[in-house]
């Protein structure tokens, strides 16, 4: 591979998924910047070069360093990001850091439409893609919002979560069930006072399984090809509040499934020009048997580390392009079935209902099963990482148990 400098932003498990892709496949130890503050155990790892700086998210700051840093460096850089959150800066300044990085992302002009949930929704309807009900509550409106086009119980979520992510208030999660017309607006009102000034929304509650979701992570190149997408049939989400929404369990999908979903892709990107990582989230309603997307991000999802269990890698499709430049000859798909986990096996066993059980059970003879975090060649080399990633899932383990009691 041509000498290429990777620079990933947080300090995350998103961020360690890719720095292990690099590492197995390149033998790359990408630098990676985060807050001084941040705590993980991917400080200690033997296969990153951490820079953690003081007010690092500070706007007069970011930019900076970044930039002081690509100076510095007599090969190509490429800026990676971990969070939606993170991506939110780097577009700020994308005018500035653009000079010095190719950047995977979708440009602010384009990133509009998905920073804000809402407008994303006209995507979906442009592609005719099913997409729950969903209504705007603004700061004009709320007072007096009645969803006339919705029953409750429905689902309260901020439509720009980058805006929302650093609030704190009393009983926050990253999205809400609610009951009543009372309830909707005094959650509405504690966000409000929490500092949070985009839209919310106001959602359809799809009917369906258990937490019976897809997650679809992909990459379009600079051309406009799907380069590779991967899938995944996520059995288990977080039940704790300020994790709701992101993923415990995930196994590789049926042949009919991810035939359906690569079509839905194939019909979401063909009403727009994208370019970069993406992540969508779909649910299957138990009702109709469609499926129904419920999240795009303009980013790599959290638990985007699937994709190299299922054989696709997402960091060889940016090298293949934007390093080696080599042409596009056709979209890689998986090919191995796999279990990613965030949690202990056995723990993720006891939140399931039978027919997950017997899912997960069937992915599980396939023995290739991981968490991010566990890399063999980094467990061996650094001990104080081994020592942090034990506790980490220890930890994990402790609040899945706890969520359920």
């Amino acid at each position: 591979m041509k000498p290429t400098i990777f620079v990933i932003i947080g300090f995350n498990s998103s961020t360690y998924g890719f720095a292990r892709s690099l590492h197995s496949n390149y033998g790359i130890k990408p630098y990676v910047f985060g807050d001084e503050e941040e705590t993980s155990p991917i400080l200690f790892s033997s296969i990153v070069d951490c820079h953690p700086v003081r007010n690092f998210y500070d706007k007069h700051v970011f930019c900076r360093v970044l930039i002081d840093f690509a100076k510095k460096q007599s090969h190509q850089c490429i800026l990676l990001t971990s969070s939606e959150l993170n991506l939110f800066y780097i577009e700020n300044d994308y005018d500035q850091l653009s000079k010095y990085f190719i950047i995977p992302y979708p440009k602010p002009l384009v990133n509009e439409s998905y920073f804000d949930k809402h407008l994303a929704k006209k995507v979906c309807e442009l592609a005719k893609i099913p997409y729950p009900v969903t209504v705007s509550l603004t700061i004009e409106n709320e007072d007096t919002f009645i969803p006339n086009s919705l029953k409750f119980p429905v689902v309260l979520k901020p439509s720009v979560s980058a805006l929302y992510k650093n609030l704190v208030f009393d009983n926050k999660s990253k999205n809400f069930f609610i009951y009543n017309e009372e309830q909707l607006q005094f959650v509405s009102k504690k966000i409000r006072q929490a500092g949070y000034t985009s839209s919310l929304l106001v959602q359809e509650i799809i009917p369906s399984e258990q937490y019976n979701e897809y997650s679809v992570n992909g990459y379009i190149d600079q051309q406009g090809h799907l380069r590779v997408v991967a899938f995944g049939r996520a059995l288990l989400g977080w039940p704790n509040p300020t994790r709701r929404g992101n993923h415990l369990v995930i196994v590789s999908v049926t042949e009919k499934e991810q035939t359906l979903l690569l079509s839905l892709v194939h019909r979401f990107f063909s009403v727009h020009t994208y370019y970069g990582f993406f992540n969508i989230d779909f649910i299957q309603n138990s009702q109709t048997g469609e499926m129904v997307l419920i999240e795009f991000n303009p980013r790599q999802g959290r638990s985007h580390f699937y994709c190299e269990l299922s054989g696709v890698s997402l960091v060889q499709a940016i090298v293949d392009d934007v390093v080696e430049n080599q042409p596009f000859i056709k979209t890689e798909l998986p090919s191995r079935s796999f279990v990613w986990l965030d949690a202990s096996l056995k723990h993720v066993f006891d939140h399931l209902v039978t027919s997950q059980k017997e899912r997960l059970e069937n992915e599980i003879t396939s023995n290739n099963i991981d968490f991010t975090w566990t890399y063999p060649y980094d467990l061996k080399e650094s001990q104080r990482f081994k020592k942090h990633v034990t506790i980490k899932i220890n930890n994990m383990d402790k609040l899945l148990v706890t969520s359920s009691e």
